[in-house]
């Protein structure tokens, strides 16, 4: 029996590498901080590179035009895809993500401040950049306590708006994402997951199945894991999920558990949760249809949002193209069509306010 489970553990890492990579072990939850010359930039409406190394994660910021310190702006945590931190599509361009997603165009335009952390190579024994999404689930884990740990040293430097303060991400950077979330309601309003994996889909033997099936455990034993990890601090957060219905890389069955997990989830937090089921077809950018269905919603406002753009493969929709053409397929990782979500995102956290 040890010996089936550690073939099958070995076939689901190897099948997952285009995702995920084998890291090392997880035994110390110790979080080390190396503090590299962290000053506040000259000047503002600019990207601010190389400033701080915690657990071997580093991180750039882009501060707006519009900030000025004593004065609070919200900040957001962007977490990049698998290959798109310092290697694979990214190369040596460490600004790649933002790059590709033109999120700091949106930062520039109504005023938060974009952390982009940058999965390092050394916490992989196979040298790859993706987030230990499938290992490193629990609040004390490295990787999420890293995570965390970065947005307290941003807000020790910049004025940041305790209330406003969201997290988003792609693929394996949006499975994390809904991990740090979890873990730290308190620190984060909101998380937009972009072709994500849900919180605790499954076992790590299960790896390949989830990302190429959807989860392995039912939502309603998906929603007890999420309420028993948010803890003492879990509170009513929103949640934006977007894939695409062509996605062969992770299936889009696994947003859709988001979407139906997290409803569940904040009804249980708060009865006056209103989790009607509200869906609709509608043509957007390019002439791309996408379904809209909102699974919960308080006081009227949306605060669990799922978003399917027909025909989108493994994309951040309304991203530029000929930004980056990959290296693993051949194919741009910019996509026009359905929604601009940047703009989405934005409007549904309420960054554009």
């Amino acid at each position: 029996m040890k010996l089936k489970r550690g073939i099958s553990l070995l076939l689901a890492i190897l099948c997952v590498i285009a995702l995920v990579s084998c890291s090392p072990s997880d035994s110390s939850n110790q979080t080390t901080t190396t503090t590299q010359g962290y000053t506040q930039p000259a000047q503002t409406g600019a990207t601010v590179s190389g400033i701080s190394v915690i657990n071997n994660i580093d991180y750039t910021l882009y501060i707006p035009s519009s900030y000025r310190a004593g004065e609070e702006i919200p900040l957001l945590m962007a977490l990049h895809g698998g290959g798109q931190g310092t290697m694979g599509d990214a190369g040596e361009n460490r600004n790649f993500f933002a790059d590709y997603t033109g999120l700091n165009k949106c930062a520039e335009k109504y005023g938060f401040i974009i952390v982009y952390p940058r999965q390092s190579t050394k916490n992989h024994s196979y040298g790859y950049d993706y987030w230990n999404w499938y290992i490193q689930q629990a609040k004390d884990a490295r990787e999420p306590k890293a995570l965390h740990d970065i947005v307290s040293e941003v807000k020790k430097n910049y004025t940041i708006d305790d209330a406003n303060v969201y997290i988003c991400g792609l693929s394996a950077g949006a499975a994390m994402a809904q991990i740090v979330a979890v873990n730290y309601p308190s620190t984060f309003a909101g998380c937009c997951s972009v072709a994500g994996i849900p919180f605790k889909a499954g076992s790590i033997y299960e790896v390949n199945e989830i990302q190429n099936s959807g989860p392995t455990i039912d939502n309603e034993h998906l929603a007890i894991r999420i309420y028993d990890a948010m803890g003492t601090g879990r509170k009513i957060s929103k949640m934006l999920v977007v894939t695409g219905t062509a996605d062969t890389r992770v299936h889009p069955r696994n947003s859709l558990a988001t979407a139906q997990t997290w409803a569940m989830v904040m009804k249980n937090i708060d009865k006056s949760v209103d989790d009607t089921l509200k869906e609709e077809t509608l043509t957007g950018i390019d002439g791309v249809e996408y379904k809209k269905s909102i699974h919960a919603e308080m006081g009227g406002e949306e605060i669990c949002t799922l978003y399917e753009v027909i025909g989108m493969e493994h994309n951040w929709p309304g991203s530029n193209k000929g930004i980056s053409i990959s290296i693993s397929n051949g194919k741009d990782l910019g996509y026009t069509g359905g929604i601009n979500l940047n703009e989405v995102m934005c409007e549904f956290f309420g960054l554009n306010k």
